[in-house]
Protein backbone atom coordinates (compact mmCIF):
# COMPACT_ATOMS: atom_id res chain seq x y z
CA UNK A 1 0.00 0.00 0.00
CA UNK A 2 1.73 3.25 -1.43
CA UNK A 3 -1.10 5.30 -2.03
CA UNK A 4 -3.98 8.41 -0.92
CA UNK A 5 -5.67 7.23 2.31
CA UNK A 6 -8.17 7.98 4.46
CA UNK A 7 -7.27 8.25 7.66
CA UNK A 8 -9.13 7.96 11.30
CA UNK A 9 -7.56 8.86 14.36
CA UNK A 10 -8.94 8.27 17.79
CA UNK A 11 -7.26 9.06 21.81
CA UNK A 12 -8.33 8.68 24.93
CA UNK A 13 -6.83 10.30 27.57
CA UNK A 14 -8.16 9.55 31.12
CA UNK A 15 -6.65 11.23 34.24
CA UNK A 16 -9.18 9.47 37.03
CA UNK A 17 -11.93 11.45 36.76
CA UNK A 18 -12.02 12.70 33.78
CA UNK A 19 -12.02 11.13 29.68
CA UNK A 20 -11.18 12.90 27.10
CA UNK A 21 -12.22 11.66 23.86
CA UNK A 22 -11.03 12.84 20.08
CA UNK A 23 -11.68 11.43 16.39
CA UNK A 24 -10.54 12.95 13.38
CA UNK A 25 -10.76 11.76 9.83
CA UNK A 26 -8.76 13.19 7.02
CA UNK A 27 -6.69 12.78 4.01
CA UNK A 28 -3.26 11.38 4.09
CA UNK A 29 -0.44 9.42 2.16
CA UNK A 30 1.38 6.21 3.13
CA UNK A 31 4.36 4.53 1.82
CA UNK A 32 6.69 1.68 2.98
CA UNK A 33 10.56 2.24 2.12
CA UNK A 34 12.52 -0.64 3.26
CA UNK A 35 11.42 -2.15 7.22
CA UNK A 36 10.21 1.57 7.67
CA UNK A 37 6.26 2.54 7.24
CA UNK A 38 5.36 6.58 6.62
CA UNK A 39 1.51 8.19 7.24
CA UNK A 40 1.43 11.33 6.93
CA UNK A 41 -1.96 13.84 7.46
CA UNK A 42 -2.83 17.35 8.56
CA UNK A 43 -4.86 18.03 11.61
CA UNK A 44 -6.90 20.64 12.59
CA UNK A 45 -7.28 21.03 16.17
CA UNK A 46 -9.31 24.16 16.46
CA UNK A 47 -10.68 26.19 13.65
CA UNK A 48 -9.07 29.47 14.22
CA UNK A 49 -5.36 27.61 14.18
CA UNK A 50 -3.74 26.57 11.48
CA UNK A 51 -3.47 22.45 10.78
CA UNK A 52 -0.64 20.34 12.26
CA UNK A 53 0.96 18.78 9.85
CA UNK A 54 1.22 14.82 11.31
CA UNK A 55 3.75 11.79 10.72
CA UNK A 56 3.54 8.51 12.13
CA UNK A 57 6.88 6.14 11.47
CA UNK A 58 6.36 3.28 12.38
CA UNK A 59 9.47 0.92 12.59
CA UNK A 60 9.95 -3.18 13.66
CA UNK A 61 10.78 -2.20 17.04
CA UNK A 62 8.89 1.27 18.21
CA UNK A 63 6.81 3.74 16.49
CA UNK A 64 7.46 7.94 16.01
CA UNK A 65 4.63 10.41 16.14
CA UNK A 66 5.86 13.96 14.88
CA UNK A 67 3.25 16.99 15.12
CA UNK A 68 4.45 20.72 13.97
CA UNK A 69 2.54 23.56 13.60
CA UNK A 70 0.87 25.43 16.24
CA UNK A 71 1.31 22.02 18.63
CA UNK A 72 5.10 20.44 18.25
CA UNK A 73 6.32 16.98 20.00
CA UNK A 74 7.77 14.04 18.92
CA UNK A 75 6.70 10.97 20.68
CA UNK A 76 8.42 7.97 20.93
CA UNK A 77 6.87 4.79 21.52
CA UNK A 78 8.91 1.73 22.78
CA UNK A 79 6.99 -1.28 24.71
CA UNK A 80 8.23 -1.69 28.08
CA UNK A 81 10.78 1.52 27.43
CA UNK A 82 10.61 5.15 28.58
CA UNK A 83 11.05 7.79 26.52
CA UNK A 84 11.00 11.85 27.19
CA UNK A 85 9.15 14.43 24.40
CA UNK A 86 9.08 18.20 24.56
CA UNK A 87 5.68 19.25 24.10
CA UNK A 88 5.67 22.46 22.55
CA UNK A 89 2.47 24.69 22.72
CA UNK A 90 0.98 28.40 22.03
CA UNK A 91 0.40 28.49 26.06
CA UNK A 92 4.48 27.02 26.72
CA UNK A 93 6.64 24.19 27.09
CA UNK A 94 6.03 20.41 29.06
CA UNK A 95 8.38 18.36 29.22
CA UNK A 96 6.91 14.70 29.45
CA UNK A 97 7.71 11.22 29.93
CA UNK A 98 6.19 8.05 27.38
CA UNK A 99 5.90 4.69 29.06
CA UNK A 100 4.53 3.19 26.44
CA UNK A 101 2.15 -0.04 27.59
CA UNK A 102 0.85 -1.63 24.47
CA UNK A 103 1.95 -1.10 20.30
CA UNK A 104 -0.39 -3.11 18.00
CA UNK A 105 0.04 -3.10 14.31
CA UNK A 106 -1.85 -5.01 11.15
CA UNK A 107 -1.22 -4.35 7.95
CA UNK A 108 -3.49 -5.88 5.28
CA UNK A 109 -3.30 -5.19 1.60
CA UNK A 110 -5.35 -2.31 1.45
CA UNK A 111 -5.97 -1.07 5.17
CA UNK A 112 -3.12 -0.92 8.41
CA UNK A 113 -4.49 -0.65 12.55
CA UNK A 114 -2.17 0.79 14.37
CA UNK A 115 -3.23 0.66 18.69
CA UNK A 116 -1.21 2.13 21.20
CA UNK A 117 -1.74 2.29 24.89
CA UNK A 118 0.65 4.70 26.91
CA UNK A 119 1.07 6.53 30.34
CA UNK A 120 1.90 10.25 30.27
CA UNK A 121 3.88 11.69 33.46
CA UNK A 122 5.41 14.93 33.93
CA UNK A 123 7.91 15.48 36.79
CA UNK A 124 7.36 11.81 37.58
CA UNK A 125 3.76 11.84 38.56
CA UNK A 126 0.87 10.66 36.77
CA UNK A 127 -0.75 12.48 34.37
CA UNK A 128 -2.87 10.48 32.27
CA UNK A 129 -4.23 7.08 30.72
CA UNK A 130 -3.69 7.56 27.17
CA UNK A 131 -4.52 5.29 23.93
CA UNK A 132 -4.06 6.15 19.91
CA UNK A 133 -6.17 3.89 17.83
CA UNK A 134 -5.45 4.84 13.72
CA UNK A 135 -7.28 3.66 11.36
CA UNK A 136 -5.94 3.73 7.72
CA UNK A 137 -7.56 2.59 3.98
CA UNK A 138 -6.53 2.72 0.75
CA UNK A 139 -8.42 5.65 -1.27
CA UNK A 140 -10.43 3.84 -4.77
Amino acid sequence: MDKSVTVVLKSRQSNGDETQDMEVMTDGEFYVRGEKKYLIFEEILEESMPPVKTMLKLLPEKAVLTRKGPVEYQMEFERGKKNITYYNTPMGNLVLEIDTEEIDVVQEEHSLQVNIHYLLEMDGEPLSCSSIEICVKEKK
